[in-house]
């Protein structure tokens, strides 16, 4: 898993009710790595962000946590993908970012950010 993913797994887990998402997920970061650009990339933060406030995280009621347009459907397109078929299980993470491109009818050379 890579270090956005243990972020977000970190968030989740140890989300308490009251708590922001998105200050626990700058916590998280920052516990993770002193990198600032890597602390301040803003598209692995606005999908995860995206996805709780969906209410697609466990333990995170679903709110108002992001104004992203774009990484917030890339994810949720991801989990509607993941729960729609098992085959999409197997996808490496650049086969299911372009499938997610694919479906929402977006340019296929746009690349991911982790």
């Amino acid at each position: 898993m890579n270090l956005y993913g243990t972020a977000a797994l970190m968030v989740a887990q140890s989300f308490r009710q009251g708590q922001n998402p998105e200050a626990e997920w700058e916590k998280a970061i920052k516990q993770l790595t002193s990198k600032t650009s890597v602390q301040e990339k803003a598209c692995p933060k606005d999908a995860f962000l995206g996805l709780c406030t969906a209410g697609l995280v466990k333990n995170i009621p679903a709110g108002q946590y992001t104004s992203s347009v774009d990484n917030r459907a890339y994810a949720e397109e991801g989990v509607r993908l993941l729960k729609s078929n098992r085959k999409y299980w197997s996808f490496s993470k650049i086969q299911l970012w372009k499938e997610v491109l694919k479906t929402l009818k977006c340019n296929q050379n746009k690349r991911h950010n982790q």
